[in-house]
C-alpha cells in the first residue's frame, strides 16, 4: 500500500466532514508514511493518524485534495455516497447550471438542458477542471456507478453508462463554465443535484 493510498483513506472522514480533535499540534503528515512489510494493524493505526492530521484545517485546499485523493483509489471511495460528495464540492465551488452532452457519438448521446442532471454535470465539470482520468471521474458517482456495474444490462443513469462507452471524448460542455471557486461572496445560481 503506498503513501498516496494512506493519505487518500486518511482524507475520508474529511470529504465525510467529521472532525477528530488531534492533541498533538506538532505531528506533520510527512511522517504518516506507509512501507511496504507494515501489517494492516501498523497501516490503519498511521491512516488514523492522517485522518486526525487532515481534519485539523479542512480548508478548501484540503477538501478539494481529499476529493481527487480518494477518486484515484480503486477502492478510495467505498462507502461514501454520492451527495456527500456533492456536497463538499459545493462548499468549494458556486454552481451555474448550464447545457452539456454526455455519450456523444453513440447511441446513448444525450443533451442535457440546463438545470438537468446537475449532479452528472457538476461531477464532469469537477473532474475536467481537475484533469481526472475516467476511472477516478466514474468514481466520483459513487452508488451511482456501483449501480451501472452491478446492472450492466440496466438502463438507468445513462449519462454514466454513455461516459463508460467512450469517456471524455463524448463529454461537450457547451454551456460554458458551471463551477467557480468560491470566495465567500457568491451564491449558487442552483442548489440541486
Amino acid at each position: 500500500m503506498s503513501a498516496t493510498v494512506a493519505r487518500a483513506t486518511a482524507t475520508a472522514a474529511t470529504l465525510r466532514g467529521s472532525r477528530t480533535t488531534h492533541a498533538s499540534s506538532g505531528s506533520r503528515a510527512a511522517r504518516v508514511v506507509v512501507r511496504a512489510g507494515k501489517s494492516q494493524k501498523e497501516e490503519l493505526a498511521e491512516m488514523r493518524a492522517a485522518v486526525q492530521l487532515a481534519n485539523m484545517n479542512p480548508s478548501q485546499e484540503n477538501v478539494i485534495s481529499a476529493i481527487l485523493d480518494l477518486a484515484k483509489q480503486e477502492f478510495g471511495l467505498a462507502g461514501v455516497k454520492f451527495n456527500e460528495v456533492m456536497d463538499k464540492v459545493g462548499e468549494c465551488y458556486a454552481f451555474t447550471p448550464c447545457q452539456y452532452v454526455s455519450g456523444k457519438g453513440t447511441a446513448l448521446e444525450t443533451v442535457n438542458p440546463a438545470g438537468t442532471n446537475s449532479g452528472s454535470l457538476k461531477t464532469y465539470y469537477f473532474a475536467h477542471l481537475h484533469g481526472l482520468d475516467e476511472a477516478s471521474t466514474l468514481r466520483l458517482f459513487c452508488e451511482h456507478y456501483k449501480d451501472v456495474i452491478d446492472t450492466p444490462d440496466g438502463d438507468s443513469h445513462a449519462n454514466i453508462r454513455a461516459f463508460m462507452l467512450n469517456g471524455w471524448e463524448g463529454i461537450d460542455f457547451e454551456g460554458g463554465e458551471c463551477l467557480k471557486l468560491r470566495d465567500g461572496t457568491e451564491t449558487d445560481e442552483a442548489n440541486q443535484i
